[in-house]
């Protein structure tokens, strides 16, 4: 685990299904003043899209779909989202193989 400050998030359609990507910035980098996305891309232009195109050539086309980029909101209501569902998941014993405590 990587402490981290969440700057955006990558919208990606794999599948069909949602799998969106956090995009951080580690607690103990020189750029951890960066906040946001457009920060990111005044500290390092183009960054965008070279995680974009990291994504897309990584995975098979068949079914990838890069959407865009959102904002440090979006972000942190994706982790709250994740945050509550693990929760859940773990109070009704339906935690996947995966996970190890």
């Amino acid at each position: 685990v990587v402490r981290a400050v969440p700057v955006g998030l990558l919208e990606i359609v794999d599948h069909l299904e949602r799998d969106d990507k956090i995009i951080a910035v580690p607690i103990d980098s020189p750029i951890v003043d960066v906040n946001d996305l457009d920060a990111l891309e005044s500290a390092f232009p183009g960054v965008r899209e070279t995680i974009a195109s990291w994504y897309t050539r990584s995975r098979s086309p068949v079914g990838f779909q890069v959407r865009g980029f959102r904002g440090r909101a979006a972000a942190l209501i994706l982790i709250e989202e994740a945050s509550i569902a693990f929760e859940e998941a773990d109070a009704a014993g339906r935690m996947p193989e995966w996970v190890t405590p």
